[in-house]
C-alpha cells in the first residue's frame, strides 16, 4: 500500500518541546521541507553537533533524527520528503501515540533492499573502550557489544536477513533512548535532556542492570542509533560490523569513512 501522507508529534528528548513533522513518500532521496524550501539529505549536512547527531540546514540544526532515520532504515525506505515548521529545532524521540515510528510509518515499508558495495578491506578504530570492526560482506550485518557501567555486557546482532522479521524490527524502534541516573544532573546543566521524563525515555538506575530484558532494550538502542546515523547513505552497506560500544560521534566517523 502507498503512503501519501502520515503527521507525527512527539516531545524533543532534549528541549523537551512537542515536534510536529509530515513524511510523504517520493521518488528520489530523503530529503527536508522547510518554508517550501528542499534540502537533500546527505553525507556532508548530516553531523555530530552539540553532543548530539543532526541535519545542518543554512541558519539552524535538526536534532535527533537518528531514531526516525533508524525506522526508515528498517522499512527499507530511503525515499521520503520530511516536512517540518520553520521554528522546529529536534525531531521527537517517538511517536506520542505510543507507538514506534516503525509502526507508525508501517505504510512506507518497502520489500525491496537496497545494499551497496562500499569498502574491499579491513578495517578499525578505537577509542577508549569503543572499538568499530570493519570487513567486507555480501549484505549487511551488524554486532553490537554494549558494555554497562565495566560490570554487565550485552551483545545484539542485526542484519539485512533480519527485515522480513516485523516483530524484532518493531523491538528495535520501541527501545527506549536511556541515561544513567547519576549522569543525568551533568547532562542538564549542559541544556541537554530535558525530555527525559516521557515514555520514550529510560533513566537506567545501577541495580537494574542484572535484569537481561533491561540490558537488551537498552542495546538494541544503541543498534537503533547506528542503524539511524548510517540512513544517509542511502542504502545498506556490504559490510560485517561489529561495534563496541558505540556513540553517535564515532557512528558519523564510521559513515565517513565508508563513503571516503
Amino acid at each position: 500500500m502507498k503512503a501519501i501522507n502520515t503527521n507525527i508529534n512527539g516531545i524533543g528528548i532534549h528541549t523537551n518541546c512537542v515536534s510536529t513533522f509530515t513524511i510523504s513518500q517520493i521518488a528520489t532521496a530523503t530529503q527536508i521541507s522547510i518554508d517550501d524550501e528542499i534540502f537533500l539529505i546527505t553525507d556532508s549536512n548530516y553531523v555530530f553537533h552539540d553532543r548530539c547527531s543532526a541535519i545542518k540546514l543554512k541558519t539552524q540544526y535538526l536534532q535527533t533524527p537518528e531514531h526516525l532515520f533508524g525506522a526508515l532504515a528498517l522499512l527499507n525506505n530511503f525515499n521520503v520528503n520530511i516536512t517540518v515548521e520553520n521554528e522546529l529545532k529536534e525531531f521527537p524521540v517517538g511517536p506520542d501515540n505510543g507507538e514506534s515510528f516503525f509502526k507508525n510509518l508501517f505504510s512506507f515499508k518497502k520489500d525491496a533492499i537496497f545494499q551497496k558495495n562500499v569498502s574491499n578491506s579491513n578495517f578499525q578504530f578505537k577509542e577508549d573502550e569503543r572499538i568499530y570492526s570493519v570487513e567486507p560482506s555480501e549484505y549487511f550485518e551488524c554486532k553490537i557489544i554494549q558494555t554497562f557501567l565495566k560490570k554487565e555486557m550485552y551483545e545484539i546482532n542485526f542484519s539485512t536477513h533480519d527485515l522480513n522479521n516485523v516483530e524484532f524490527l518493531n523491538e528495535i524502534s520501541k527501545a527506549r533512548t536511556w541515561v544513567y541516573k547519576d549522569k543525568l544532573e551533568m547532562l542538564l546543566k549542559k541544556d541537554l535532556c530535558f525530555g527525559f521524563e516521557n515514555k520514550w525515555c529510560k533513566i537506567v538506575e545501577e541495580e537494574e542492570l542484572s535484569s537481561p530484558k533491561i540490558l537488551r532494550e537498552l542495546t538494541l538502542h544503541k543498534l537503533l542509533d547506528l542503524i539511524g546515523d548510517l540512513y544517509v547513505l542511502g542504502f545498506y552497506p556490504k559490510i560485517k560490523l561489529t561495534v563496541e560500544n558505540p556513540n553517535h560521534r564515532l557512528n558519523n566517523k564510521l559513515r565517513n569513512l565508508l563513503i571516503s
